[in-house]
């Protein structure tokens, strides 16, 4: 029979394969993927021999370089999404100040003019009521 410990291993071992089956690190990119991106990843250098440098480093590499350049695509992302929402979000809220603004003012107009009905020559010089 199994004893406590062999047990306590056997999920430990269970939990350590579903993390890193579910972690990025786990897709290894083919090789068409991992040349185009180092073909990108060296583009920027001045001179060939840095460039191929660049390369190599990229190509063995690859699969940690491209991972962390998807999660920041990913964040990148998000950040944007989130950027954008709070963009929304203010201008809803200056349209409706805006329209508070407009409809406080027809308010006011509305009550000068109700005032000017009731007594047209109030407030003109020389007349009283």
């Amino acid at each position: 029979m199994y004893s406590h410990n062999d047990k306590m291993k056997s999920t430990i071992f269970f939990y350590i394969v579903i993390i890193l089956s579910s972690s990025s690190f786990a897709y290894a990119y083919s090789d068409a993927e991992k040349r185009a991106f180092c073909s990108d990843y060296s583009r920027g250098y001045a001179n060939s021999y840095e460039t191929i440098k660049a390369y190599e480093y990229c190509y063995s590499n690859a699969n940690f370089l491209i991972d962390r350049y998807e999660n920041k695509k990913k964040e990148n992302k998000e950040k944007d999404k989130a950027q954008w929402e709070q963009h929304r979000i203010a201008n809803e809220k200056r349209k409706a100040d805006e329209e508070k603004l407009k409809a406080d003012e027809e308010k006011q107009m509305q009550i000068r003019l109700d005032s000017i009905k009731k007594n047209p020559f109030n407030g003109i010089d020389g007349v009283s009521k």
